[in-house]
């Protein structure tokens, strides 16, 4: 266990100085924003009203965070940075269970790729639903060896549905474990226990319970459903693989696909011996393996959107995978699966410290903002919606009340393909005061105003107001955007 505490020391030293070096982002200031509202019962009020798709567990998490720690972005992101710990330990706890801890460490590993490793810094739900995840697979095996007590299947239960009340598409933790029950039925002696494991199967369908207390709140996302942005597409099969693999290089890449191949190579050897995963584990993990291809086709036909970090469960069965497989190509050489997996958490931990250095590069904004107030008196309108509410949070006190929004939800769609945003900021006003301003103050009405654009992708008001002959003029270039002054 000392190598568990030499970890996590490193670990929260990482993700906690992450936290300091990289601005929130739009759906992370959302969660800042229901944060700041009175009690639960108002955050209950806003997730009704569509102002953001998280589960209130979530939010129950962040506030307790807000009470005790005052910066806001390590409040907001702490209870994603302990989920993700809690994942990589439970998934080393339950291969410790199965081999030497030399290959459990492999899977440790993994969860440090860039990829993955960047929701353990986001100030989301996603580290929650890893962490809750783990729990529940360290619950289910209690539950399928001999020795179970009454309360594992209770808790096997509880955190399957902690884990569907962290995020909603942690329904999908299901797949993986009803595929694991159907083997079990299969070879019904396996454990010990009946054909019809009632007990772990009623766990299970437990998971019905939160999406049904949920279910005014999932209705109330319906809003965001039409942004072509994210609308699924059958290619969308492999995006949560290639991300993943994408910031790791090809070789290592093909070494995961490989090892997920591997695992099942001559399943004969998996038997329930004392090394190894057994084989209702490789049910398990292929079950993981195949959450996205669920959240797929649950985008298809049911929600009308794709992102690949809704499958972001599947790491379990991406670890499992690496692990068995670094087990079954070094089987006798432990040494050697100790110096891989150092070599590999070494490399991911130097890839920590570069983003962390990058992030320092990216801290533009509140320097942005305090040449914004320099160079302006009057209202200042930011094109862009992401740019606008972190521009807000950041900004002097001053300038945030110069600055405004001119939300279009099918202009932004026709412009660039993104009209949820302008939904959220509209739905976000109410609880935060944005000064949200109309077409027809910005476009038509006489005056002067500035205008804070992205050069790299101007957005439909700047057009709008050049084919309205407006009067539009440079004012600085800054780091991320320009700033106009626009004369009508």
């Amino acid at each position: 266990m000392r190598l568990w505490v030499v970890f996590s020391l490193l670990y929260f030293s990482a993700t906690l100085t992450s936290t300091f070096t990289k601005e929130l982002w739009f759906d992370e200031l959302v969660s800042v924003y229901v944060d700041r509202l009175p009690d639960l019962g108002s955050v209950w009020l806003a997730l009704a009203n569509s102002v953001d798709a998280m589960p209130p567990l979530f939010h129950i998490a962040t506030r307790a965070a807000h009470a005790v720690i005052r910066d806001e972005a390590t409040a907001t992101r702490l209870p994603g940075a302990i989920g993700y710990w809690v994942a990589c330990l439970t998934a080393w706890i339950f291969l410790r269970h199965r081999m030497p801890a030399a290959y459990a460490w492999c899977a440790v590993a993994v969860m440090l790729l860039p990829g993955p490793f960047y929701y353990a810094t986001e100030g989301r739900a996603y580290g929650m639903m890893l962490g809750f995840t783990g729990l529940t697979l360290l619950c289910w095996r209690r539950c399928i060896e001999p020795g179970r007590r009454p309360w594992h299947p209770l808790g096997l239960a509880l955190f399957l549905c902690c884990t569907v009340s962290s995020h909603y598409y942690g329904v999908f933790v299901t797949v993986p474990l009803a595929l694991a029950e159907l083997y079990r039925m299969r070879n019904w002696n396996y454990g010990g226990w009946h054909r019809h494991d009632w007990p772990v199967l009623s766990a299970i369908g437990s998971v019905l319970i939160p999406l049904l207390l949920h279910q005014p709140l999932i209705r109330a996302a319906d809003v965001y459903r039409a942004d072509t942005w994210a609308a699924p597409k059958i290619t969308d099969a492999a995006r949560f693989y290639s991300e993943i693999i994408a910031g790791v290089g090809p070789a290592l890449g093909a070494a995961l696909i490989a090892a997920a191949v591997m695992m099942w190579w001559k399943p004969e050897e998996a038997q329930d011996g004392p090394e190894g995963l057994h084989r209702v584990d490789l049910a398990l993990a292929t079950g993981f393996l195949l959450i996205p291809l669920a959240v797929l086709a649950s985008s298809l036909l049911i929600t009308g959107t794709f992102f690949p970090r809704y499958g972001l469960t599947a790491m379990f069965g991406i670890m499992f995978a690496a692990a068995e497989s670094l087990r079954r190509l070094c089987p006798r050489r432990r040494a050697v699966a100790g110096a891989f997996s150092g070599a590999f958490l070494a490399v991911a931990g130097a890839q920590r410290g570069l983003d962390i250095s990058s992030n320092w590069k990216q801290l533009l904004t509140a320097g942005e903002m305090t040449e914004t107030e320099r160079l302006t008196a009057g209202p200042v309108v930011v094109e862009e919606a992401f740019a606008f509410i972190r521009a807000t949070y950041y900004a002097p006190a001053e300038l945030a009340g110069r600055l405004w929004y001119v939300p279009d939800a099918k202009a932004a769609m026709a412009s660039t393909g993104l009209g949820n945003p302008d939904i959220g900021l509209e739905k976000l006003r109410p609880h935060t005061g944005f000064n949200l301003g109309t077409r027809e103050r910005f476009l038509e009405q006489p005056g002067t105003f500035y205008l804070l654009i992205d050069p790299a992708r101007p957005g439909w008001l700047l057009r709008e107001l050049e084919q309205r002959q407006a009067r539009v003029e440079l004012t600085a270039r800054l780091p991320r955007h320009w700033l106009m002054k626009v004369t009508r």
